[in-house]
Parts: C-alpha cells; structure tokens; sequence
C-alpha cells in the first residue's frame, strides 16, 4: 500500500517597448480617477472586462495578461475573473494587491513489487489525478523508495476595494506579473546554503522574475501610461521612469522600492516565514519516511520471496540513513532560527 503525504509552503509574491501611452478608449479621463468597483461593494464581470481591456491596448501588458492566463489555464476574461477578488482596504496603506502563489511538496511512498522491478507505476499520473485544477506538477523525482513532486498553485490576485481605476489597472499589472513570471520553490535542503543570511536572500529574491522589481516596473509603467505621463508617480521615483514608461535608473527605483515601499521588510519577513515553513516540511517528511520505514519493517511478519526480503532490507537502510540526515538538517534550521531570534516555538 502507497502512503501519500502533502506538505506547502507559501510564497509570499519584462521589456520596455517605447510604445505610446495608452488611450482611454472610450474611458472618460476622470473615470481613472474613480472607484474600479464603480462604488459598489462586489466585483462585476463589467469591472474585470474593463481591466482586461485596458491591458489589451498595450503589447507589454498584453503580453504579461496572456501569459498569466496561460498559467491559470483561463483563457477568457469570463475564466479569469474567477481568480480576482476583492482585498479587504489595507488600513495603513502598506498593499494595494496580493497575488496568491504557494509551492507544495507531494510525496508518494513506492510498493516493494515497484522496488524489485516487478510492477510499473505512472507516479506522474497518480498524482495528476489528486491535484485541484489549478495546481501543477512543477517537477516530480523519483528516489529508489518514494516520489515527490513539488507543485505550484497559483490561486489569483486581489485589488482592494478603495482603489481608483488607475490604481487598480498598475495593481492588476502587477499581480498578474507574479503569476505570469513567479516561480515557487520548495528548496529545503540547499536553502541554508543559497541565502546565508536575510540580506542575501532579499538582494537575490527582489530580482528575481517575476518578482517585486519586475511586477513593480510593469506596475508603474502601466501606471505612466494611463496618466500620459510620471505626475503620479511618488516624487522619490518620477526620474527612475520617462513619459512612456520605460525604465530610466534602475538603481534609484530599487532603492526607492526597498527603503520607502518596504519592500526590505517585506522580504525580510518571507525569509523568517521561509526557515519556519521549510523546517516544519522537514519534520513533516521525517514523519512520512518514518511510517514507510515501519511498513517496511512490518513486512518482515510476512512470507516474502528472497528477491522481496533483500529488497525490504535495502529500503529499510535507505529509509532509516534519510531519516538521520533529515534530523541533522532540521537542528542546522534551529540554528538559523535561533540566530533570526524566531521563537524555537514556532518551528514545532
């Protein structure tokens, strides 16, 4: 019998092209600068048709739009709006959207028969078929005594309810650039390794595609080209951008997005939130290969062929050297914990 385990970890989320500023199109200037939602409390088909179109009428957004429903498999503007709600107003102005991105890790235990050559097992469609529709299998690999397939679910954006219309469209942009272009990862056993600290992990994670530096640049170009110029744009960032979007100071927009949008503290936070989630994931593998090991070991009561018995013993010492490293690399995340000063609490 297969023993089936899931675990996740969240993961809290291009080209300029010189075109044009992008017209109203039939929009009233002034309706910019009106609530997206019309004044109503609930979001329309009417409401997401309108940010769709405005996306459409410039090749860069339209891009970042296709690409987005490419990812959530919603190829109509009527698909696409069962992934947008509504956030609730962010009472210190810290958000204007969230994008809901989350990894997951799945793990699949293997029969002694799959062990000894003896049966043939599509792992990757046994676990297609226990996936919601809007979950993938980003990887799958196979180890001698189980399978794992890291997944990522992509479950929307939100806009908060307060918005103007223009501020809504650079949200909307910008969301849909972290689903567009966002990769979570699960990476517990080279993360210690690859941010050794959370400065490291926040200058390599801001960069990265389909991060805040990317959805921020697509956020505010969309933003420029509403306006038909920079004149709402923060007075930090107006000379980072000229009158068609492009980005002009690359260094000054990243330093602004880091200090005075918080984007530092931000990260910051992820990266806590991260050695939390990967340890707790490592104590929930610990437990999965444990329960396997004692399957294999309860084997040992049965009457096995010699092929079966040396295959049971082999998984069983497989099982029990992963089961050792797993317990050192959980006490190598304590100490980083304890070094990030997070309550040890928390990580059990």
């Amino acid at each position: 019998m297969a023993l089936v385990a899931s675990f996740a970890i969240a993961c809290p989320a291009g080209a300029d092209t010189g075109v044009p500023a992008i017209a109203p199109s039939g929009i009233e200037a002034k309706t910019f600068d009106s609530s997206w939602l019309d004044g109503e409390s609930t979001l329309s088909q009417e409401h997401v048709d309108r940010l769709v179109g405005l996306a459409k009428l410039d090749p860069s957004t339209a891009k970042i739009l296709k690409d987005a429903q490419n990812v959530l498999g919603a190829q109509t503007s009527e698909q696409l709006a069962a992934f947008i709600r509504i956030c609730e107003n962010s009472s210190n102005g810290s958000y204007s959207g969230l994008a809901d991105i989350s990894a997951y890790r799945r793990l699949l235990s293997k029969s002694i028969a799959e062990e000894t050559g003896d049966e043939q097992v599509d792992h990757r469609a046994q676990f297609e078929g226990k996936l919601p529709k809007n979950e993938r299998i980003m990887k799958l690999e196979e180890q001698p005594d189980y399978v794992t397939a890291v997944t990522a679910v992509r479950g929307g954006i939100c806009i908060i309810a307060g918005s103007t219309l223009r501020d809504a469209y650079s949200t909307f942009i910008h969301e849909l650039t972290h689903i567009a272009y966002m990769v979570p990862e699960v990476e517990d056993r080279n993360f210690l390794d690859k941010y050794k600290s959370a400065q490291e992990y926040v200058d390599k994670t801001f960069i990265v595609p389909g991060g805040e530096l990317e959805a921020s640049i697509q956020g505010y170009r969309a933003l420029i080209r509403t306006n038909h110029s920079r004149a709402r744009l923060p007075d930090e960032v107006r000379d980072s951008f000229n009158d068609e979007g492009e980005l002009v100071d690359r260094g000054k927009f990243s330093q602004y997005l880091l200090t005075k949008a918080d984007y530092d503290e931000l990260l910051r936070s992820n990266y806590q939130a991260k050695l939390l989630g990967l340890y707790n994931l490592l104590a929930a593998k610990e437990n999965f290969l444990t329960n396997v090991y004692k399957e294999r070991a309860g084997f040992s009561h049965q009457r096995l062929s010699p092929k079966q018995h040396r295959a049971v013993l082999a998984s069983a010492h497989r099982l029990q050297s992963e089961i050792f490293e797993l317990r050192d690399l959980r006490k190598s995340y304590l100490s980083r914990i304890a070094a990030e000063g997070i309550s040890v609490k928390s990580a059990n």
